[in-house]
């Protein structure tokens, strides 16, 4: 695993007590035993863990993630891009982990920069309602409704 992300100022959260890092494609099958429990908390039945897996070995998808002091992964951030209009994005797909803290700072300190420089013009994040009131700056413009039909 790489600790390649960008360094925070040193009065962040994630300098002082975690360290981002983010995974290569090829890195990840490797780490897998240690990402896929992040997955099963979320219950996300709609992207099986094998599907994400695919995603991101095929390099369609972007693992970021943040270690306590310990080395041990304290979450994981998921992203891939879409499109929202003609507008080029980028989406935070997946997110699990402790403190939500971390996990927005790294998103507003590593990986919000680094979709500037891919080029989006928007970031779009799926999360649960709770999301919404502790992403500054973001505002909700819809929910997704999903009905089983088989």
């Amino acid at each position: 695993m790489k600790n390649d992300a960008k360094a925070a100022p040193a009065q962040s959260l994630l300098c002082g007590l975690y360290s981002p890092f983010t995974l290569q494609s090829g890195e990840v099958k490797k780490a897998w035993p240690r990402i896929e429990p992040f997955l099963n908390v979320i219950g996300n039945n709609l992207w099986p863990n094998e599907v994400v897996l695919e995603e991101l070995k095929a390099a369609k998808a972007q693992l970021w993630g943040f270690f306590d002091v310990s080395g041990t992964i304290s979450g994981i951030v998921i992203t891939r891009f879409g499109a929202i209009g003609n507008r080029k994005a980028g989406t935070v797909w997946i997110a699990s982990g402790r403190p939500m803290e971390a996990g927005i700072e790294l998103l507003e300190r590593c990986i919000t920069p680094w979709f500037i420089e891919q080029g989006c013009d928007l970031i779009e994040v799926n999360g649960r309602k709770g999301w919404g009131r502790a992403l500054e700056g973001y505002r909700e413009v819809s929910r997704v409704f999903v009905k089983e039909l088989r």
